[in-house]
């Protein structure tokens, strides 16, 4: 297992909810609908960008080195606890493109319109629980659900 690290770029007001994604290579998408229904400007973009490359950065210095993805090979699965909007797996997939020649995505639960928006660029997706809500919270999906620390996500690649 690898790790491939992509963030949401957040709006101003949530922790939770983002108008695109970024990843350790730089990738990266903006859900422009979401950028310009909220009216969020340059200015702001910028900034919220460099949060989340700060974000990257400190969880770059922290994971294992060997952890981290490199080299691949022709297959491989990328593997995400949901996809709400599925801007960070579009980025992800733009991103393991650099390595593998096929790639799949494995999920618990999506939108529709995650899917959606995914399909062309992956060579097929798996998703146990496809919800035709939009905006959708993956946390609905979970009878448990809490963001994983640093030092979890550490204990689990151990």
């Amino acid at each position: 297992m690898k790790v491939l690290l992509v963030s949401k770029i957040l709006f101003t007001w949530t922790t939770e909810a983002g108008f695109g994604a970024l990843s350790m290579f730089g990738d990266f998408e903006l859900n422009e609908s979401a950028v310009y229904n909220y009216n969020i400007s340059d200015e702001v973009v910028k900034e919220q960008i460099k949060k989340t490359e700060e974000k990257i950065a400190k969880r770059l210095k922290i994971i294992p080195e060997e952890r981290l993805i490199g080299e691949g090979n022709e297959l491989t699965f990328i593997v995400d606890d949901g996809l709400a909007s599925g801007y960070t797996m579009l980025v992800a997939l733009k991103s393991a493109r650099r390595f593998y020649d096929k790639i799949y995505v494995t999920v618990s639960t999506a939108s529709s319109h995650a899917v959606n928006l995914i399909s062309r660029n992956c060579d097929g997706i798996f998703c146990i629980n496809l919800r035709d809500i939009y905006p959708y919270a993956v946390a609905d999906a979970y009878l448990e659900w809490h963001d994983i620390s640093d030092e979890e996500m550490l204990e689990f690649l151990k």
